[in-house]
């Protein structure tokens, strides 16, 4: 499973590249971020009220987009982690509720 760089959703069953198109928020990878970022179509879903896109697949049982925003904040903070020499833990900026909302591409 692949996690989605705009909603957070996790259980994309493709990368998300080559048309294929997040079941949460809808986004149609190498088509909407062609000239879009992450962070600008983020922006524009959470602006709608982070609606479920799909209308074929129901969102998981107990689904929370705000929270679900959250795996960005792990999945970044491991990729940098994992490329970082240092075992220090760096710090990443948060909204104040404590979800990340701005996360640049």
């Amino acid at each position: 499973m692949y996690i989605c760089p705009v909603c957070g959703y996790e259980k994309l069953p493709e990368p998300p590249a080559d048309f294929s198109i997040c079941h949460c928020c809808g986004t149609e990878f190498e088509y909407d971020d062609f000239d879009r970022s992450y962070a600008e179509l983020r922006s524009r879903w959470i602006g709608k009220g982070c609606p479920w896109f799909s209308p074929v697949d129901a969102p998981p049982k107990g689904w929370n987009p705000i929270r679900q925003l959250n795996n960005l904040l792990y999945a970044r903070r491991a990729q940098s982690l994992s490329r970082s020499t240092s075992d220090r833990p760096r710090s990443v900026p948060m909204s104040p509720s404590g979800c990340v909302f701005a996360l640049s591409a």
